[in-house]
């Protein structure tokens, strides 16, 4: 018999990136997750200001008046997540006196005939506090214009956005050559109830580099096809639209992040 005692060898804290530890769903590369040969067609328009405060962490602050949003769908080609479609709301905002963008909700969706896109879905909420969620994202091309679709569930459609290019422009004309930093609201629930064991917001920097001959502005049109309590992207209902952008873009995430707020040290001991 072996004198060696019977406990785990395996070190939870240097095991590996994330779960699960001995082969982790998703890791950095060295300079995080390239997004090669990507896409975006997106709809910048107003919205009501109460509906934009009531979803809005206390310490921001928008930036327009009348508040601005800007919804994308996203074709994601990358290494390290996959290949998957994406429909994220951006909201304008100015945290500390300088503009950035605050994402309140996320989807993201497999592509025909593929598993769901795990990966994407669990770096952006475990590590970024990125609201994803699972939708069915589909683009169509047709008629000069590109379409977006999102359903929640199948057969639920939640948003149409669509952009007819009407000049390519590059990036710098557009106002696109320099991405805005990315903020979120991180919630880590407690097991053992109570306040949530996590609540931040996080400042994420992710350059975006836009291809210079596919770059495009033209009009645009955002619909929320119906209401849902579940999914309340409806809240941000459009007053009027500005302008449609798309452009095929890299860009690489990279693997650190800032915390910027951590508002349980703001909450008074209970």
């Amino acid at each position: 018999m072996s004198n060696h005692p019977r406990g785990g060898r395996l070190d939870p804290v240097t095991a590996g990136y994330s779960l699960p530890v001995d082969a982790p769903l998703y890791e950095p590369g060295v300079r995080g997750w390239a997004y090669r040969n990507s896409f975006f067609a997106g709809v910048l328009y107003e919205t009501e200001e109460d509906a934009f405060l009531d979803i809005l962490p206390a310490g921001l602050t928008p930036t327009h008046s009348p508040p601005q949003v800007f919804i994308w769908g996203i074709e994601c080609r990358t290494t390290g997540l996959g290949d998957f479609n994406e429909m994220k709301i951006e909201m304008l905002v100015d945290f500390e006196g300088e503009p950035h963008v605050y994402c309140p909700y996320i989807m993201v969706s497999a592509l025909d005939g593929a598993l769901a896109p795990d990966a994407a879905m669990a770096v952006g909420r475990e590590v970024i506090g990125a609201p994803k969620k699972i939708g069915l994202i589909r683009f169509r091309r047709d008629a000069n214009q590109i379409a977006v679709t999102l359903e929640r569930p199948i057969g639920k459609r939640l948003v149409t956005l669509s952009i007819g290019p009407k000049e390519q422009l590059t990036p710098a004309e557009l106002g696109i050559d320099q991405a805005l930093p990315n903020l979120y609201l991180r919630v880590i629930p407690n097991p053992e109830g109570g306040r949530p064991s996590l609540a931040e917001l996080i400042r994420y920097e992710i350059p975006i580099r836009c291809s210079e001959t596919e770059s495009f502005r033209g009009t645009g049109s955002i619909v929320f096809d119906s209401p849902s309590a579940e999914d309340p992207w409806h809240r941000l209902r459009p007053v009027r639209v500005l302008q449609g952008l798309a452009a095929r873009f890299d860009l690489d995430i990279p693997p650190v992040a800032r915390i910027v707020r951590d508002y349980l040290q703001e909450v008074r001991p209970e």
